[in-house]
């Protein structure tokens, strides 16, 4: 289904019955992604969940967004659909979309949050690789040699950076650089962090932030697991989750 906010025409599903429950995805992923979840969720709850702006069947954003942006058309998306209070699933880089929700005074009931991203990871010594990156680009912007810094992003870039379009290249980038850690302990709803302990795109050591300094938070670890724990042990996960919904 398709429905139109800000001339974007955003690709969602709304399936099952019952207490809503809004499920917000991970950079590089969409609806499907988390299907075997949906499949299990639905038989409950209805489940709604949106392909943000640049991903799955929801074109690009008009302009490279920032957490904000994919926040606001979120918010806009629920009050479209007459989504109220609901219980929020949120994966990766839908936690921070989570965190500027909550901070913008969106009212959610209980929140599930797996390998949640939004903690800057910052170092007093930069690695060699970044000396380089930094100094390169450094030099290629003074000498304005845009297709060279452009090979050069490509080299030191991420994967999801190198698989991007320019847009969202720069809509990462912007994403990437957002320290929503001073919004995490505004979140008071009941809140269970679920982490792979084996997650390397968002540490565990994230989650045992996230859960001192969420007041009403637990924290459950997923030994032998990554990113994807919802994906690697789906029956696990799932158990975890209808336990504390």
């Amino acid at each position: 289904m398709n429905i139109k906010i800000d001339n974007i025409p955003v690709n969602y599903i709304k399936e099952g019955a019952g207490t809503p429950l809004l499920l917000l995805h991970g950079w590089g992923c969409n609806t499907e992604t988390y299907r075997p979840l949906i499949n299990n969720l639905k038989q409950k709850r209805t489940v709604y969940a949106l392909d943000f702006p640049g991903f799955g069947k929801t074109p690009e954003p008009p302009h490279a967004f920032c957490v904000g942006d994919y926040a606001a058309l979120t918010i806009k998306f629920c009050k479209l659909l007459g989504i109220e209070t609901p219980d929020i699933f949120a994966h990766s880089m839908g936690c921070r979309v989570f965190l500027m929700m909550n901070a913008a005074g969106f009212a959610a009931n209980k929140v599930v949050i797996t390998g949640g991203a939004g903690i800057k990871h910052t170092s007093d010594r930069l690695s060699l690789r970044t000396r380089v990156y930094k100094l390169a680009s450094s030099l290629l912007k003074t000498l304005h040699a845009e297709k060279s810094l452009e090979r050069l992003r490509r080299h030191f870039g991420s994967e999801d950076y190198r698989n991007g379009t320019p847009k969202m290249r720069e809509t990462l980038v912007k994403i990437v650089n957002e320290d929503l850690t001073p919004f995490i302990s505004l979140v008071k709803n009941d809140t269970l962090l679920v982490w792979g302990s084996l997650d390397t795109a968002a540490p565990l050591a994230d989650g045992e932030r996230m859960a001192h300094f969420m007041p009403n938070s637990g924290l459950a670890v997923m030994d032998g697991c990554g990113h994807y724990a919802f994906l690697e042990r789906t029956d696990w996960f799932i158990s975890i989750v209808d336990n504390f919904l």
